[in-house]
């Protein structure tokens, strides 16, 4: 079996978590082991500016690459399970892919800031019901 990490880009002051502090704390305190640690990122991978991907290979050296799957798991989206990712490592290791994305399908209709529709023609409008939607990574 391959091994696996999980990734978790936290920050102090971040915009999108307001608590982060406290998860920070709570991590720490309660979960640390040696297979749950919250590792500190440089001041420039948590940058307003840096990218994710920035801070996971911060995250990969960190560690010295001692893994074969990497599973970004994002602070926004914490609906997702361990079932979720179990299933998903069992994709990894069943179907010769590199990687994977979760993702959600949307019904909403979608507009540019032009005041142009931006996935579907204003002339022939589907009902949500007939419309596929579109798939947004989570």
């Amino acid at each position: 079996m391959k091994k696996s990490v999980g990734f978790i880009p936290l920050r102090k002051g971040s915009k999108g978590i307001p608590d982060d502090e406290g998860i920070f704390n709570d991590v720490s305190q309660n979960y640390a082991s040696t297979k749950v640690k919250a590792l500190p990122r440089s001041q420039k991978s948590a940058s307003d500016t840096a990218s994710t991907e920035f801070a996971m290979i911060e995250f990969a050296k960190q560690i010295e690459y001692d893994f074969d799957i990497i599973c970004l798991l994002q602070a926004t989206s914490p609906l997702t399970t361990t079932k979720d990712i179990n299933a998903a490592l069992v994709k990894m290791e069943n179907v010769e892919i590199d990687s994977l994305v979760s993702v959600v399908r949307t019904h909403r209709f979608i507009w540019n800031e032009d005041g142009t529709p931006q996935n579907y023609d204003i002339y022939n409008r589907p009902r949500r019901q007939d419309f596929n939607g579109l798939l947004i990574e989570n």
